[in-house]
């Protein structure tokens, strides 16, 4: 949804600059494969984060084909609502955007509507489009015979930018492919990998000749599905792309691209990173302001060795209580106390050893008592600070940055479904830096 809002917000300022037509595009990936990427959905609230799953029974790795066409079963669907139900954050907008996901997943639909629609609920003001779309294929047949017949150019091409890229330090985000397509059938989306002088399909023992695939290409285009590579190239090809919001990661693949858009003839739009974005709500921001810490300071690659790190710089590095010093002292004090005065009450007569020996016995029981009833309360301070720090983490860092966990039906849940566009409309028209807000 930043990514979506950030394109709607990018249209604003092209049209304004330019003082021609710019419509923001949001291209739904309903053909990739990866059924794991979006089985469930996560929830922050408070300090645990819930997870919703769409279930039907296969394990979430196994090849389904293309996601956008899988149906939603009954059964399925109403366990994923129930879930979401129970994931959700409480708020005001709770029913709202539980309604949104309700009207959106109905049984008999296919993923790619429902997400569709509630995409739209989320942000409406953007123009989607399908790209598993037969007649969108059908304009991309010139696209897909040169990269069968051109292929080994593609593959030199992105091989050798990619090299370049290691060579100047930096990451090469996609590994080249001999064959940037894949083929689409009954429940599976295969690569095409290079056999002796023909295709095969990856993992399916299906081969063609050069001809036979170009043929399929021509016959029937909507079972041919780019690659990462190209992909977008697809879509440069079919639609007067001014700029290409991306995420992090896109926007390192293009780096690789460069040469490839060359070779195809299709002018590379600009590369506009979507708006990063991290949401500070009423109760972590106490948490931040109360220790001085700044959202950063609670992430990293190890969220557990943050969190313990940080409990013990502010529950006990920097407590004023030394607990155990003070009752060692308290101890030293006490004996010290009975060991001069017990002489002298003996002296004063006999009978008094044994009473001096009962009261040093009972004030040391009552001293070890004290020590345990106060060690107990610093151990339930310390334990609300770790409580404290845990919670904010869930709800910044939930194993990774909170835009890349969190679904944004949470958001909606509390601050309603233009939550999205309110939060990035909010902020500057600046990638360059992360912005932190709270609502």
């Amino acid at each position: 949804v930043y990514k979506a809002q950030t394109a709607v917000r990018l249209a604003r300022r092209l049209e304004a600059e330019t003082g021609r037509p710019a419509v923001p595009v949001f291209w739904l990936a309903d053909e990739d494969h990866d059924f794991a990427e979006i089985h469930r959905a996560h929830f922050s609230d408070g300090g645990t984060v819930r997870t919703a799953t769409y279930d039907d029974g296969l394990d979430p790795a196994a090849d389904r084909g293309p996601v956008g066409r899988i149906v939603l079963e009954a059964e399925a669907t109403a366990r994923a609502l129930s879930g979401l139900e129970a994931a959700l954050p409480d708020g005001p907008h709770s029913d709202a955007a539980l309604e949104a996901a309700r009207a959106a997943y109905v049984p008999g639909r296919t993923m790619r509507d429902a997400f569709a629609l509630l995409l739209r609920a989320l942000v409406p003001d953007v123009v989607l489009i399908s790209a598993d779309d037969a007649r969108l294929k059908r304009l991309g047949v010139p696209l897909f015979r040169q990269e069968v017949e051109e292929h080994q150019w593609t593959l030199v091409f992105l091989q050798t930018w990619s090299r370049a890229l290691v060579e100047a330090g930096f990451h090469a985000q996609v590994d080249p492919s001999p064959v940037n397509l894949f083929v689409m059938g009954d429940g599976h989306r295969s690569p095409v990998d290079l056999e002796g002088d023909g295709f095969a399909l990856r993992g399916r023992d299906v081969r063609w000749s050069r001809q036979d695939l170009l043929d399929r290409i021509e016959d029937a285009p909507e079972t041919i599905s780019p690659n990462v590579v190209l992909r977008p190239l697809f879509q440069d090809t079919l639609l007067p792309t001014a700029a290409y919001v991306a995420g992090p990661g896109e926007a390192a693949y293009f780096a690789q691209l460069g040469h490839v858009y060359d070779h195809f003839g299709v002018a590379m739009p600009i590369i506009e990173p979507r708006l990063s974005l991290t949401v500070v709500e009423p109760g972590v921001a106490k948490v931040l302001d109360r220790y001085g810490l700044g959202v950063e300071d609670l992430g990293g690659a190890d969220p557990a060795a943050t969190l313990h790190a940080l409990w013990r710089r502010f529950a006990l590095e920097a407590s004023d209580h030394d607990l155990e010093d003070a009752f060692e002292d308290a101890r030293r004090a006490l004996e010290a106390v009975f060991a001069s005065l017990t002489p002298t009450l003996e002296d004063v007569d006999g009978s008094l050893e044994q009473t001096s020996g009962a009261a040093h016995a009972k004030t040391t029981r009552a001293l070890e008592r004290l020590e345990t009833v106060a060690v107990r309360l610093e151990k339930r301070n310390h334990d609300v600070v770790r409580e404290r720090l845990a919670r904010a983490q869930a709800a910044l860092w939930p194993g990774a940055p909170q835009e890349r966990v969190l679904g944004p039906l949470g958001l909606a849940a509390r601050y309603g479904l233009e939550a999205a566009r309110d939060l990035v409309d909010a902020v500057p028209l600046d990638a360059s830096v992360h912005h932190v807000v709270r609502p």
